[in-house]
């Protein structure tokens, strides 16, 4: 322990000492109102530091607010919170940074302006990789920091730029990127990346992966991590592909007006790539400083037009969370946690956190997490109210009958009829038991499911270089988000349009675009997939696609498929009677449940997958005709009239009068 920690660590066993006294005065707590008690026992006297285990922050509030410490009297024992503290690199522009180019060399000197971890690379090229060596200057004295490195930016926007050195003071840098095998590119700008304070205890957190799904260019991975209100340092994905680049995103999900929403937590790319006289490097891991909001997160991989990667497992590591105390050896203590309604405890100790840095990490060994006898067990998510209001249904045109395979918590996938009849927003989604309803949260996912798609050639004979296909939606009004092709020609460049049509004012035909896209296929590209992305959601069921082949001949699509946005519902259920799923109802408004202030719970919650029967129809439908709406509609059926009134001037025009009496 050098003399700077040693002060600050005298400084706190002072106070604490100093306040010892006051601990005998300590009141007992009313375990009632704590769900959970942790025991373990102090090995030693005087100012301990201890980890909080996993199982109390999981049990307790994200804030710790309902965090107590007991004796075996059960007083209330003060504490002081020494929360992880992360010591992000200080990030500052280089000094000064000249570029030269050589024959097969680009090289940069730059100016560090002071102790450094790394460095970031500033170029604006958007598809490269190249090996770089970097050295340490300092006057005639030189020495090689690292050699072989990789730095790249792909085109599913994986990119590595930054140059890992450790703990380094080199006034300058020598970067030489080798451009031996591929063009040279330029650097606008070089960023240091200062030191931090000092490590970081971290441990090992065990992660099992729940589920797996592929999407249109996405592997999406459900991790649990044990529990909730974690502090995560890293994650680690391993796999045997031998060369890829993967960007990669860790997801939570939040509740935002009665709507799941996805937050990206942390990203980063991980890699796997051999350049040609170097040896093969790789970086599987995303570093990260982020608490997790609940046990469940997902983790997306974006793999474009490669090959999804065969994950054989994730890991991770976590910063631990530290309490001090003034402890007696060999006592018994509790963690008491699960208290909704406890007010942060307001301690003479609390200032005194951050003087733990120097104080010995006293290793515990704690027993289960148990509840305590004199709590109340209830009904699980006994929050999550199964009635809501009343609803008068006579406005609503369909119904499907929701079937459970038993109750509690529920996932509910909304199918293509739902989708397409519907208020996109979902503001007309409303379940039903009994009468009245039932509270749920709406999920936007990034999953993307693909289905097959109809599709025939509908050439213009009028236009020869263009193809065309007709692709037969199975709903009009479906969310669409991409059409995807299985092309087999080899080599093009090819500009394509998706468009329905419609009518105009004049019930005359337009194109109406949602999404284009340009495709090219090279040697190197080895997928055979293409896509165009939709803007905007068609009308109709039937999409026209077109490809401008120019001068050059067609080329060859196998299949076309379509995908869409998977949403879905989080409700908690009951068998006892039928409960049904209420849409399309285009004057609904958004309802407003409280159900967002346990969302924790739910995404936590073991869920059982419900289902649905077929739709019902509750009266005709009264959607409008594609392409006739708002002021078309009215213009079109105005147009009609008038040429229903002057057709009947004209036959009665045609018609003999009658002779005069």
């Amino acid at each position: 322990m050098n003399h700077q920690s040693s002060n600050k660590f005298s400084t706190a066993r002072a106070w604490f000492l100093l306040l010892a006294f006051c601990a005998h005065a300590s009141f007992a707590l009313p375990l009632s109102e704590w769900q959970n008690h942790q025991e373990f026992q102090s090995t030693s006297y005087g100012v301990i530091k201890v980890a909080i285990p996993v199982e109390t922050l999981n049990a307790a509030r994200a804030d710790l607010a309902d965090l107590r410490i007991i004796d075996k009297a059960s007083n209330d024992v003060p504490y002081t919170l020494q929360l992880p503290r992360s010591a992000p690199p200080v990030i500052r522009d280089a000094k000064s940074f000249q570029v030269s180019l050589h024959a097969n060399t680009t090289e940069l000197i730059i100016e560090t302006g002071g102790a450094f971890e790394g460095v970031f690379l500033v170029t604006p090229a958007p598809q490269f990789i190249k090996p770089v060596r970097i050295e340490g200057i300092d006057g005639d004295r030189s020495q090689v920091l690292g050699s072989g490195i990789p730095i790249f930016r792909q085109a599913n926007s994986a990119e590595q730029l930054f140059i890992d050195t450790g703990r380094q003071s080199w006034p300058k840098l020598r970067i030489t990127v080798d451009d031996s095998k591929s063009p040279s590119i330029p650097f606008t700008g070089v960023k240091i990346h200062g030191t931090g304070a000092g490590s970081i205890p971290v441990e090992p957190v065990s992660v099992q992966v729940k589920d797996r799904s592929e999407s249109a260019g996405q592997t999406q991975l459900t991790l649990d991590f044990g529990a909730a209100h974690l502090r995560l340092h890293s994650l680690q994905i391993e796999t045997a592909d031998p060369l890829f680049t993967r960007r990669v995103s860790l997801i939570s999900r939040e509740v935002v007006n009665n709507e799941v929403i996805e937050r990206v937590l942390a990203q980063g790319t991980i890699f796997r790539i051999s350049i040609e006289g170097q040896p093969t490097a790789s970086k599987l891991d995303i570093g990260m400083d982020v608490q997790i909001p609940s046990r469940e997160l997902s983790l997306r991989i974006d793999n474009g037009d490669s090959p999804p990667l065969q994950i054989s497992s994730v890991s991770a590591t976590r910063r631990p969370v530290y309490v001090g105390f003034l402890a007696n050896a060999g006592e018994r203590y509790s963690f008491l946690s699960g208290n909704k309604n406890a007010a942060p405890p307001r301690y003479d100790l609390q200032s005194l956190g951050a003087n733990l840095d120097g104080a010995p990490i006293s290793i515990i060994q704690a027993g289960p997490l148990q509840m305590n006898p004199g709590f109340r067990p209830a009904e699980p998510f006994r929050e999550i109210s199964l009635i809501g209001a009343p609803l008068d249904t006579s406005a609503w045109l369909y119904r499907k009958q929701v079937q459970l395979n038993r109750a509690g918590v529920q996932l509910l996938d909304l199918d293509l009829e739902i989708l397409a009849h519907a208020q996109s927003d979902g503001s007309d989604l409303r379940l039903l038991h009994d009468g009245k309803q039932v509270p749920f949260l709406i999920e936007r996912t990034s999953i993307t499911p693909m289905l097959a798609l109809k599709a025939a050639p509908a050439d213009d004979p009028k236009r020869p270089k263009v193809s065309r296909w007709a692709l037969k939606l199975p709903l009009a009004r479906l969310p669409v988000t991409q059409i995807n092709c299985d092309v087999r020609t080899a080599l093009f460049r090819r500009e394509v349009v998706v468009y329905e049509e419609m009518l105009d004012e004049r019930g005359e035909k337009y194109a109406r675009s949602v999404g284009s896209a340009n495709w090219v296929q090279t040697p190197e590209r080895n997928s055979k997939k293409f896509s165009v992305p939709l803007s905007t959601t068609p009308v109709g069921d039937t999409l026209i696609l077109e490809i401008n082949n120019e001068d050059n001949p067609a080329i060859e699509i196998n299949g076309f498929e379509f995908g869409y946005p998977l949403t879905r519902l989080l409700f908690k259920g009951t068998e006892d009677g039928p409960t049904f799923l209420y849409y399309g109802n285009s004057k609904a408004s958004t309802p407003r449940y409280d159900l967002g202030l346990v969302a924790g719970q739910l995404f936590a919650a073991e869920k059982s997958e419900a289902k649905m029967t077929v739709e019902e129809a509750l009266k005709e439908s009264k959607q409008p005709l594609p392409g006739l709406q708002g002021r078309a509609k009215w213009f079109f059926w105005g147009i009609l009239v008038l040429v229903v009134v002057g057709l009947l001037l004209i036959i009665t025009r045609l018609l003999p009068k009658a002779p005069p009496l």
